[in-house]
């Protein structure tokens, strides 16, 4: 048997090395290599996330994810805000956001998608985000974007692609890392602005744009020329040049911001400090009149606003 295998053996050597070409089909039931067209299963962004309403989205990554990050003190509810620095300038560094969802079709000037590690992303550039990356699922997204370019900084949208990355990476490995709020008693995080706002505070405004997270309403007239926004969140004490004004028995901080042929009246209510926290939870209410240099109309417009909306507010205790 054995000088049966060995003469075979000889005659295949034999068969090679002469150019035989005879070929030998291998049986029906051999499996065929693999083809490397394989995709890992999409992750299902919105399981994942869970209730956006309570979303912390400062869990979905670490600051070192984007270099040396430093979360910022006062942020909103609705996204995660940290800074990097630049070594060496003496200018503000690079503020980046990240955690903001939104409709997918608000973000403009979007790339074609790809899908990549179970992931559907794309990049994106518009008049807010100067370099911006989008996590798509369902009809929303999910966003990480530098909102303000630091002095002297070198590669920064190689460096929010990097830390973007590093972000999916983590959520994938470990998605119990996405973490939610628990909202106290008498706290903001509960109370949809767009229903919390009396009609009498919207005169005159009739177009009314919400966000997935509920912590965000914006109101405008047709022409998009008067502008009125109201975000719940979490921030810190305003530095001046606020002014404090009563407003529906609520001490309130008002800030004038002129641009050009714009002006924006920014009235601030903090609510309840945080534990061991300097935050506090804050209502800002925002007008901007986009083509006038009339600050008191667009001043008394917003504390009228507001006068409506405070009431509606829960009491500090």
């Amino acid at each position: 048997m054995r000088g049966l295998r060995r003469l075979a053996a000889v005659i295949a050597a034999v068969a090679a090395t002469a150019g035989c070409t005879t070929v030998v089909s291998p049986p029906e039931w051999y499996a065929k290599p693999a083809v490397s067209d394989y995709k890992p299963p999409m992750v299902d962004v919105g399981a994942l996330l869970g209730d956006l309403t309570t979303l912390d989205p400062c869990s979905l990554f670490e600051p070192s994810d984007f270099g040396n990050g430093l979360f910022v003190s006062g942020t909103g509810f609705d996204e995660c805000l940290l800074t990097l620095s630049t070594p060496g300038s003496t200018e503000p560094g690079v503020m980046i956001s990240v955690g903001g969802v939104d409709q997918a079709k608000q973000f403009t000037g979007q790339r074609a998608p790809v899908e990549k590690d179970g992931f559907r992303t794309t990049e994106y550039l518009d008049n807010y985000a100067q370099c911006g990356r989008l996590v798509l699922f369902d009809d929303l997204a999910l966003s990480a974007y530098i909102r303000r370019m630091g002095g002297g900084a070198q590669n920064q949208c190689s460096l929010l692609g990097a830390g973007f990355t590093k972000m999916l990476e983590r959520l994938k490995k470990n998605p119990k890392q996405v973490k939610h709020r628990v909202y106290g008693k008498n706290s903001f995080g509960p109370v949809d602005p767009c229903r919390a706002m009396p009609s009498a505070g919207t005169a005159g405004l009739t177009v009314k744009r919400s966000w997935p997270t509920k912590h965000t309403c914006q109101w405008s007239n047709a022409a998009q020329t008067i502008i009125m926004r109201v975000t719940f969140g979490l921030y810190s004490s305003p530095t001046p040049p606020a002014r404090p004004v009563t407003i529906a028995g609520r001490v309130t901080d008002r800030m004038e911001a002129p641009a050009g042929n714009t002006v924006h009246c920014i009235l601030q209510y903090n609510h309840v400090k945080l534990p061991d926290e300097p935050k506090y939870e804050s209502v800002s209410l925002v007008v901007s009149h986009m083509t006038s240099t009339d600050m008191a109309a667009a001043c008394d417009q917003a504390g009228k606003a507001a006068e409506q909306l405070w009431a509606q507010l829960p009491p500090t205790s």
